[in-house]
């Protein structure tokens, strides 16, 4: 159940009142704000080659290049960016290798321009004016082979980070202040071959290498954490998470490109497949910080070509994208827009098994919601949250937590009346259609159900919580197989199968939880707060006998009820079921499911604005015989309208606890 104020809650049950739903519009993606590129640059006098970005605190954008062909290497500040700048002044500042590529910070007045000369020294270049100009080269190290990778983090006093690849093993030399760099330090982080390196001041350093794994020679990009005394222990680095990868075999590689913070932690890098290179970018699940290495599963960062990639940066409002020919700018927006005063009608559905999770309402358009009037947020895929309540003391007081995204919209005009209907999804709907890009697998013992989900909900962009997940969901390790396009929802309904467990949402923080039959009630109905109307049905179930078979166990639960009502066996024949509890568990499993999909009433209340699916209520209606009886919520209807005829009301369909 949403939190709600105390007075909310004590005039909920009251008349008269006065209904209030508040409805704003933001434009991100399941929590992050969506970045909508624009070009503000574009050009064919560059020669081609890696480029790399930084924004300065001063808002100027700073960039760097390497001519592939000629290794000189090239520098540029734009004080004021924007779409009408000049972007194509450029200062050369020497030569340099190019398969190393480069890396670039900035913080404060200073910058940091980390390169590789000769194939082995690995230098710097240093601006105290926001990159306005840059010193000349000095040597950080000199590596014991090749270097194949270089990038840099810089603080605003001067401390600062230099990280290289060198036979596939990563080092990094850090200082402190102004002061002396540091003997080269090795990781240890099980990659056979380094193709790139990005990093951030995050506020330890964060950092993101391309190449292939040691263990298996999977190709991709992952994530790890170089330590300042902030996160992890200075100098010490983190293990290896993915951020994609590639199986071995496939061809596929890899560029790590750029990385930084934009509304959220983005790693951008290069996928070639089938020697088509592309960038792709992916983001951090909402609420995620870099150092939770939650990373959704990544989408091209434009519909272009890339061979070297593109650089990335940004500071709070404005992120953007480099090559050697072109700039591209995109806002971050974190704005909402509120549409409440526009509400004509609103309806939302919600369940437990998250097939009715949708909303519908319907605005009155006085010319704001045009498509070329109406703010960026109105759009497809824009985030809605809803917030049900009534008014008191003149302002609106309503629950919180509530989300959908915008699937349609529809724009109508009759009899000098024009409106605006639109419809959303809600995060289980949209977690059930989220399509695997490729084959995802899990080898029996490397996760449980519970961290599968888990795996499955962050690619889709969703973070999952567990904490009160079965030992069922929690302690089975199956294998498991997702195929690439394969839509999530016969995966999900697979996993809770197996442990009984309910899937819930509240706004995109998605809850994996067992739901026991001995829960608490959380609220009454038909005490203070009046039922208006009530429905009471005895139906079948779908599964009377459950037969569980495993490796060489076997169990049965059996719901005597539903088989005196003549309801079927369903035979489960499922391998990792390796002892018989496990086999009990996913027998009886299969009764819980059953009943918990089951209607056995609907109640119309007065909205209470913090009610869920799943919750656990008492409702008392002597007509139908129920003094205090215990239900489980498994659906919630919101129906609200000003006009053509007022309305605010509320059902619910309920099932057994």
């Amino acid at each position: 159940m949403l939190a709600i104020s105390s007075a909310l809650e004590a005039a909920q049950p009251s008349t008269p009142q006065t209904p209030s739903v508040r409805v704003t519009i933001g434009d991100w993606d399941i929590g992050v704000p969506r970045l909508r590129w624009t070009r503000w640059y574009e050009s064919t006098s560059e020669a081609l080659g890696p480029c790399v970005a930084a924004v300065a605190a001063d808002g100027s954008l700073l960039r760097a290049r390497i001519d592939a062909a000629t290794g000189a290497l090239f520098v540029s500040r734009v004080a004021a960016p924007g779409s009408g700048s000049t972007y194509s002044a450029w200062a050369s500042a020497g030569t340099v290798s190019v398969t190393p590529r480069l890396g670039l910070s900035a913080a404060g007045t200073r910058a940091l321009l980390a390169t590789v000369s000769g194939g082995t020294t690995i230098e710097v270049r240093e601006s105290t004016d926001s990159g306005a100009t840059f010193g000349s080269p000095s040597t950080v190290a000199t590596a014991g082979a090749t270097v194949q990778a270089v990038s840099c983090a810089v603080r605003d006093d001067g401390t600062a980070a230099v990280v290289w690849a060198e036979s596939g093993v990563v080092k990094s030399s850090r200082r402190t202040g102004l002061g002396a760099w540091g003997a080269p330090a090795s990781a240890s982080l099980g990659l056979a071959s380094v193709t790139a390196l990005a990093m951030y001041d995050v506020p330890d350093y964060g950092v993101i290498v391309s190449g292939a794994l040691t263990s298996d020679g999977s190709t991709g990009v992952w994530s790890t954490r170089l330590g300042t005394g902030i996160s992890g222990p200075p100098g010490g680095w983190s293990a290896l998470a993915p951020v994609v990868v590639a199986s071995p075999g496939t061809g596929v590689t890899y560029l790590a490109t750029g990385l930084g913070h934009a509304g959220a932690p983005r790693a951008l890098f290069v996928e070639t497949t089938a020697g088509l290179p592309r960038a792709h970018m992916a983001s951090s699940v909402a609420g995620a910080t870099f150092e939770d290495h939650a990373w959704r599963d990544p989408t091209p960062a434009l519909d272009a070509t890339v061979t070297y990639g593109l650089g990335f940066a940004a500071d709070a409002s404005d992120a953007y994208l480099v090559s050697p020919r072109g700039v591209w700018h995109a806002a971050i927006d974190v704005a909402e827009i509120d549409v409440s005063a526009d509400v004509i009608a609103l309806r939302f559905d919600q369940s437990l098994d998250g097939r009715d999770d949708r909303l519908t309402f319907t605005l009155h358009d006085g010319g704001a919601y045009a498509p070329d009037v109406a703010p960026r947020s109105f759009a497809l895929g824009g985030e809605v949250a809803v917030s049900p309540g009534l008014e008191l003391a003149g302002t609106h007081d309503g629950a919180e937590g509530r989300r959908w995204w915008i699937t349609s919209i529809r724009r109508t005009r009759e009899g000098g009346r024009a409106v605006v209907e639109v419809e959303a999804q809600g995060a289980l709907a949209r977690l059930a259609e989220w399509r695997a890009p490729r084959a995802i697998t899990w080898s029996a013992g490397a996760a449980s159900q519970y961290l599968v989900l888990r795996d499955l909900a962050r690619r889709a962009g969703f973070p999952l919580s567990g904490a009160s997940a079965s030992a069922t969901s929690t302690s089975l390790a199956a294998p498991f197989l997702v195929q690439a396009r394969d839509r999530l929802r016969p995966a999900i309904d697979r996993i809770l199968d197996r442990g009984g467990d309910v899937l819930t949402a509240t706004g995109w923080l998605l809850t994996l939880r067992e739901a026991l039959s001995a829960e608490a009630s959380t609220y009454a109905y038909g005490t203070a707060h009046a039922v208006r109307t009530a429905e009471s049905r005895d139906e079948r179930g779908e599964v009377a006998w459950s037969r569980a078979i495993g490796a060489g166990v076997f169990a049965e639960a059996v719901d005597e009820a539903s088989l005196l009502a003549g309801s079927p066996v369903t035979g489960l024949s499922d391998r990792a079921l390796t002892t018989s509890g496990l086999a009990q568990a996913r027998a009886t499993a299969a009764l819980r499911r059953d009943a918990l999909s089951r209607v056995v009433a609907r109640i119309e209340v007065a909205p209470h604005a913090g009610q869920e699916p799943g919750d656990v209520i008492e409702v008392t209606d002597a007509s139908m015989g129920w003094a205090a009886r215990r239900l489980r919520v498994l659906s919630v209807r919101l129906d609200y309208a000003r006009a053509p005829r007022a309305r605010y009301e509320m059902t619910l369909a309920l099932g057994d606890p």
